[in-house]
């Protein structure tokens, strides 16, 4: 393996064991609950975070970027989501050992609007995919906060754990 992907790969190993803790923080009762029309819910987000894993196997695996538009309905129970994002991600780790150095210097053109928002070779896209994940990781942490679900700690004891 590239030694270079073998670090990036190392590195979302690493951030997606702090992603199953966030998603496992999720109560069963709080999957589907609103805390603002303009925010996913704690179940959707965590469904995302399995369902971009997906699309970004997929976008090496085609050579074009795919981009799922619609989140994956939230299951009933939180166990469900983490095994969605386990899934994904162990699809993830097997594709990534087979991926070329073609691959991984091409660039991947992000389109909006007909328009080419970010050009990222496969290095910087893999990069690009664990910064959202954290991104959305975060959201999940808010969500927790405000339902007064607890929320646990990524990189250091979060106030539920002091």
């Amino acid at each position: 393996m590239n030694p270079h992907l073998q670090g990036i790969v190392g590195w979302y190993g690493h951030e997606s064991q702090s992603s199953v803790r966030m998603i496992s923080a999720i109560p069963d009762n709080k999957l589907n609950q609103k805390i603002h029309d303009k925010f996913r819910t704690a179940g959707e987000l965590a469904m995302h975070l399995g369902d971009t894993v997906r699309d970004l196997t997929a976008t090496f695996k085609t050579g074009a970027v795919v981009f799922t538009p619609v989140i994956t309905a939230t299951p009933p129970k939180t166990a469900d989501a983490v095994k969605h994002y386990n899934d994904a991600m162990s699809e993830f780790m097997e594709a990534s050992k087979n991926f070329t150095d073609a691959q991984l210097n091409k660039n991947y053109p992000f389109e909006m609007g007909g328009q080419v928002v970010w050009n990222p070779t496969g290095m910087e896209l893999i990069s690009g995919y664990i910064c959202h994940e954290i991104h959305h990781r975060a959201q999940i942490g808010v969500v927790l906060r405000l339902v007064g679900a607890k929320v646990p700690g990524m990189y250091g004891p979060t106030a539920d754990d002091m």
